[in-house]
């Protein structure tokens, strides 16, 4: 079976004491023996945590009657976004959701369950940027959430015993079945219409053309410049 055939069922604050042990279960699976890590063994503590904040959701995706994998988040309060601490000046526009976890048990790894929870748990948030953190030792794990728009703009360690984590931001894009690819500017939704490079050899850049209108092209063009400025800079300062 692939993640086609899985029911996505979305949850909220008030589902958690209803689905807290099966988060845990999920995570457990997933690790493997990776759960001997002591901070890893705090994981219901981060469920309790986020499931505690307001705007908190969680997607959980479902073979039958069995949970094979979720993903949750919660909007970041402002002025303690990860990214915020590696940036030197903020985006205009930073609205942030928090996207705290993803597991997926292990027999349904690379059949498009994270592809399917991800973009279940993103694609009707309204926040300008997404972020999120990855444990700098997982390359391929960073591959794959690159692949969905994600790019790294500092790493942080945010509790004396966790692993050093990449801090990856995106701006809010959603790619949906009908083949369209959408996003929101101040909670109003864009539809990118047409991509392509400038073709100045000198300094070529992209363009971007949404409908409706230039509010939206101006705005995900200048978020595109933003992360790629911070690439460049974590580029500059990692020795070679």
């Amino acid at each position: 079976m692939s993640a086609v055939d899985l029911d996505v069922r979305h949850y909220t604050h008030d589902d958690l004491p209803e689905i807290r042990q099966m988060l845990v279960g999920i995570h457990v699976d997933a690790q493997g023996e990776a759960m001997q890590d002591d901070f890893k063994k705090r994981f219901p503590w981060f469920v309790d945590h986020w499931g505690s904040r307001e705007g908190y959701s969680c997607v959980i995706a479902y073979d039958g009657d069995e949970a094979v994998g979720f993903a949750y988040g919660a909007p970041a309060v402002e002025g303690r976004e990860w990214w915020r601490e590696c940036v030197d000046e903020a985006p205009a526009k930073s609205r942030t959701f928090s996207y705290s976890e993803l597991a997926v048990r292990q027999n349904w790894r690379k059949k498009g369950a994270a592809d399917l929870l991800s973009r279940a748990l993103l694609n009707d948030r309204d926040e300008d940027l997404a972020v999120l953190l990855v444990d700098v030792t997982h390359p391929k794990v960073q591959e794959l959430y690159e692949s969905w728009g994600f790019r790294k703009v500092g790493e942080r360690q945010p509790f004396p015993d966790s692993p050093l984590y990449a801090v990856t931001a995106a701006v809010h894009v959603s790619a949906y079945p009908d083949g369209s690819i959408r996003f929101r500017v101040d909670g109003l939704p864009y539809v990118l219409t047409e991509a392509y490079l400038s073709g100045n050899p000198e300094k070529d850049h992209a363009i971007l053309k949404v409908s409706p209108g230039k509010q939206g092209s101006s705005a995900s063009h200048n978020y595109v410049e933003w992360l790629e400025s911070k690439n460049r800079i974590q580029t500059q300062k990692t020795p070679r």
